[in-house]
């Protein structure tokens, strides 16, 4: 476990100078539960293992991330008649609209923020839709670019898009009109921009930005030498950012106020609840304290973890590449419930970030090969 090196944090990562706690979303709005990619889900009502599958769709083809908006749960799928969104009834499953869009699959991504939910398709434009009933409600076409494969995300009334071939990464868009704000280049493509604390953070494998929203001012630029690993998203929580680190190159945590490195990881995307994070390294989903870099337990499972995991009231959500899903205690680790969730008709997992877990009004939502399935109490 001493080669990990997961959360290697120092013990002044609590610092004075951290903003205040975010707060937790209740709902799925985007890759990781929301703009910040903490993982993290909090029900204002207990929401405890063991669960009971609820209800199941077979879309033919793999399945996204899901996005809770009221009292539907969306999704982007590849299946016989193409690349589409789907709107389902969290309760019934029922499917309530769909339709066709002209992305690829892996290239689609979805964010959702105040009834409107957001559509970045790899050649663009950026679109908007009324999440209730998929009206169209305004489409962008970006200046200066051609390759617009970054998650998108939507926070405070804008939403975050960007490509990588021409030049400009990150865009600014408002919400309600669609209006272009502001462009900022950097030395090499990302993944998707993190909303938290009062910034915005646009993580390449060259550099750390973190950005003003009001203009887009750079308020620090910490430069990698270009170390860190393309197709990865970081995760903000409690004054850190968190650029994990999966392949040939370890991850850094930045104090997110003054860009200052006070940490490296070797792991997956992290989750957060209370004062633990926890990833996947390895075989295994590992605890560690934020603050200590003490490990709190690991638990490993058998079979390889595939979807990074998400917490809902402080347990941990983990699904193996051959679709299991886990559920571990968040304090101690202890297996609360396995459930065998399958895969479908797909042959395979999709991996990160085009799939993800997802969770909202009392039900979990699990995108697994061709399958989605909403699991909750009753």
């Amino acid at each position: 476990m001493g080669t990990i090196r997961i959360f290697a944090a120092l013990a002044i990562m609590l610092l004075s100078s951290a903003s205040p706690a975010d707060p937790v979303a209740s709902a799925s709005s985007a890759f990781q539960a929301d703009a910040a990619h903490d993982g993290a889900i909090t029900f204002p009502t207990p929401f405890v293992a063991p669960l009971k599958k609820l209800w199941s769709v077979d879309f033919g083809g793999q399945v996204s991330y899901p996005i809770v908006a009221g009292n539907l749960v969306i999704v982007i799928a590849s299946g016989p008649l193409g690349v589409e969104m789907a709107a389902m009834d969290v309760d019934s499953g029922k499917t309530i609209w769909r339709k066709l869009i002209d992305g690829g699959f892996g290239t689609s991504y979805l964010a959702y923020d105040a009834g409107r939910l957001f559509l970045m398709t790899d050649q663009g434009p950026l679109r908007a839709y009324k999440a209730a009933n998929g009206i169209a409600l305004w489409s962008t076409t970006l200046p200066n670019e051609l390759d617009f494969n970054y998650v998108p995300v939507a926070a405070n009334g804008f939403v975050y898009a960007g490509g990588q071939e021409s030049g400009v990464d990150i865009y600014q868009v408002d919400e309600a009109s669609g209006l272009y704000q502001w462009a900022r280049e950097f030395n090499a493509g990302g993944q998707g921009a993190t909303v938290g604390g009062g910034r915005v953070f646009f993580p390449t494998p060259c550099e750390i930005p973190a950005l003003s929203p009001s203009a887009g001012k750079v308020l620090w630029d910490y430069y990698t030498g270009c170390t860190l690993e393309i197709g990865v998203i970081s995760a903000y929580y409690q004054g850190a950012l968190y650029t994990p680190g999966q392949f040939s190159s370890g991850g850094l945590i930045f104090d997110a106020v003054t860009g200052r490195p006070i940490g490296s990881s070797n792991g997956g995307i992290p989750a957060f609840a209370g004062s633990f994070g926890y990833q996947i390294a390895g075989q295994s989903i590992v605890a560690t304290n934020v603050s200590t870099n003490n490990i709190r337990w690991h638990y490993t499972p058998g079979t390889p973890l595939s979807l990074p995991p998400i917490t809902i009231n402080g347990d941990v959500y983990t699904l193996s590449n051959d679709g299991n899903l886990y559920i571990n205690d968040g304090n101690n680790g202890r297996l609360k419930q396995h459930i065998h969730v399958g895969l479908g008709s797909a042959t395979q997992q999709n991996g990160a970030p085009a799939s993800g877990l997802g969770a909202g009004q009392s039900r979990l939502f699990v995108p697994s090969g061709s399958l989605l399935v909403a699991y909750g109490k009753e």
